[in-house]
């Protein structure tokens, strides 16, 4: 099976890719499916074994019914419970039609999604999907099918940085306003995103964190700090710096409010 798909360098991604494509195939065929692409850190190139989870997009040439959805919720548990190594327990996606992936800022996006808790439903997919679907068919990975720029129908740099914005607005906002509690590993996750914002709403347009990252720290020196101590962060290493956390996150309001008038 392993012959028939393309794997990205990192080792540790190999054994779930391979799993996901096979489990896949045996529920609903390989004439179902028209892409198997990967997303998020492993279309940048800055995924990390440590910290990274994986972003999956299966596109597939008819729409899921409620018995392959149950079938394919029972397929991720299974998949889930194998727990080869901690990205079986840390990787997520979305199922989409040809027709939703071709015409993704206009057409209803109701569509099966794996929560990264392993919830499996049909969801109504948005800003985020928009941000997901422009960095595959910029620079995703192909597994299996198609390339992405035969698929995923044209999402301009301004649509992308207005999902950002839109999604900034909807989840960022209401935490920066109640200064919600945040753990160590949101606290970085948190400072590292902005980074991602700020330069989108610079450039327009997306790299990786550590390239937003290392810009951010370059343009903005007074940010530096937070910024580096974000990077270096490990898994269980200690991260308290709420109040700087929050400071960088109204920063970044700014620039948007700056943006949006624009």
């Amino acid at each position: 099976m392993n012959n028939q798909i393309k794997l990205p360098e990192a080792p540790a991604t190999h054994s779930l890719i391979a799993d996901i494509f096979r489990f896949i195939n045996d529920r609903i065929g390989r004439n179902t499916i028209i892409g198997f692409y990967l997303g998020g850190s492993l279309a940048l190139g800055d995924f990390d074994e440590e910290t990274s989870d994986v972003d999956v997009l299966i596109i597939v040439n008819k729409s899921i019914d409620s018995v392959m959805l149950d079938s394919l919720r029972q397929m991720h548990n299974d998949i889930r419970q194998q727990n080869k190594n901690r990205l079986y327990t840390n990787y997520e996606g979305v199922y989409l039609t040809a027709k939703q992936a071709y015409d993704p800022t206009t057409i209803d996006m109701h569509a099966p999604h794996l929560g990264s808790d392993g919830h499996f439903d049909i969801e109504d997919h948005g800003s985020e999907l928009i941000i997901d679907l422009w960095k595959i068919r910029k620079s995703g990975f192909v597994v299996y099918g198609k390339d992405p720029m035969q698929v995923i129908g044209n999402i301009s740099n301004k649509d992308m940085i207005d999902a950002k914005v839109d999604l900034f607005k909807s989840w960022w906002l209401p935490k920066l306003e109640s200064k919600e509690a945040m753990d160590d590993e949101y606290q970085v996750y948190a400072v590292l995103t902005m980074t991602r914002i700020v330069y989108g709403i610079a450039n327009l347009d997306e790299v990786s964190k550590k390239k937003s990252a290392q810009w951010c720290i370059k343009k903005y020196p007074d940010y530096s700090s937070v910024i580096k101590d974000a990077q270096n962060w490990k898994p269980g290493n200690y991260f308290d710096a709420v109040e700087r956390v929050y400071d960088f996150i109204d920063f970044t309001n700014q620039h948007i409010k700056i943006y949006t008038k624009t």
